[in-house]
């Protein structure tokens, strides 16, 4: 602004000479346009007189938490006074630095403090240096860092882990039938047939010879089933609030599976399975659940058929916003061996006769989760029959 103001006043000055012909206009007209050529020339020799790098800490951001995010480097050439001004989430805000004149070599470092009230992806850069001239009337501007993409994460809340029925698989290999048996000393939990491979030490003789053929112990009782998350996206269901209500449920119940050593798999209604493999990879889901927005596809019908054909299914949190018949028609077909659970965040009349809900649109998820968890039916063996004491 100030350069255009010179240049403007250098033309007003000659064009008021050529009228005049006073020397003095024609004398201020030239000293203003060779001030404003040397200034040019005094940038424009410059180049990039700091290397900087952005680093984030934490690493990752949860909502609510404090995070910074720092940019460290040092300076390749004596510096005159610069600023440094760092974009920050796609240019909404910005922070800014002023860098004292440093010699070559000296270390520089800035850090600002990132906004975490909402979860999301956040573009942190580029980090922009600019330099003026001694009489601030040109400047130049470059890039010194590129962009950096900072993820914030839904909160994970302290909570109970969820319950699961008994709809896991035996740990013994064979899929044939069992026969139940009452040990006096309860040494084990049933038998089965003879199959090639088979240790002999684990042949029971004296069943054997009743029935008269090989029968084999079985010591390993079935485990509790798998319990997966389905959060119902659509977008109907929601208001802003209540959609990150469910996100944070979510979370919270991942969170809560991975703690106590269960698998986590999330599944939307859109389709999508969130099925980390690893032991970090609860990393994914909450990455996911990060920049997951309410669905416009809509596949809870074909969704919840294929988690009622699920083998080693012993668990469903069903995460909805306001419940309508077609969530609770969901919730009664995947119930029978499985433990379902219905989780709300939005108020609705709608009744969901012995569905066991959880309200989390009255109040806080935690205190809404934890006492209706706590005082719940537990899993029991005897409640929920297998296959490994199914009778022949």
């Amino acid at each position: 602004m100030r350069a255009w103001t010179l240049a403007g006043a250098a033309g007003a000055l000659l064009i008021a000479w050529f009228r005049l012909r006073v020397d003095a206009l024609l004398a201020l007209s030239l000293a203003s346009a060779a001030l404003l050529g040397l200034a040019f020339v005094w940038v424009s020799r410059r180049r990039p007189l700091v290397e900087l790098e952005r680093s984030a800490h934490p690493t990752r951001f949860t909502v609510g938490q404090q995070g910074r995010v720092v940019l460290h480097g040092h300076t390749v050439a004596t510096t005159p006074w610069l600023m440094l001004t760092e974009s920050i989430d796609e240019g909404r805000r910005a922070a800014r630095f002023v860098l004292v004149p440093l010699a070559a070599g000296t270390p520089v470092q800035a850090g600002y403090r990132v906004a975490t009230e909402r979860r999301g992806l956040q573009l942190m850069g580029p980090a922009l240096l600019t330099l003026t001239d001694p009489c601030g009337l040109v400047r130049q501007t470059w890039a010194v860092t590129g962009a950096t993409e900072i993820l914030v994460r839904p909160r994970v809340l302290a909570i109970v882990p969820p319950r699961r029925g008994g709809g896991g698989e035996p740990a013994e290999r064979a899929t044939g039938p069992r026969v139940p048996v009452v040990e006096a000393l309860g040494e084990f939990l049933a038998l089965r047939e003879y199959e090639p491979g088979d240790d002999p030490r684990r042949v029971h003789w004296r069943s054997s010879a009743r029935q008269g053929e090989l029968l084999v112990r079985v010591d390993d009782a079935p485990a509790p089933g798998r319990t997966v998350v389905l959060l119902d996206g659509r977008a109907d269901r929601y208001d802003e609030a209540s959609f990150e209500v469910a996100i944070e449920a979510v979370a919270s119940i991942a969170a809560a599976l991975r703690r106590t050593h269960q698998t986590v798999e999330v599944v939307t209604s859109g389709g999508e399975t969130m099925r980390p493999g690893s032991r970090s990879g609860l990393d994914a889901v909450l990455d996911r659940l990060a920049v997951l927005e309410p669905e416009t596809t809509d596949h809870l019908t074909s969704v919840t058929a294929a988690l009622r054909n699920r083998l080693g299914l012993g668990g469903v949190v069903v995460v909805t916003g306001a419940a309508d018949e077609t969530i609770v028609d969901v919730a009664a077909a995947l119930r029978g061996r499985r433990v379902v659970t219905l989780v709300v965040t939005r108020p609705s009349p709608v009744t969901t006769g012995p569905i066991p809900v959880v309200d989390a649109a009255s109040q806080p998820f935690p205190q809404a989760w934890n006492p209706a968890l706590r005082t719940g039916t537990r899993w029991h063996p005897a409640n929920y029959p297998s296959r490994s004491r199914s009778r022949r």
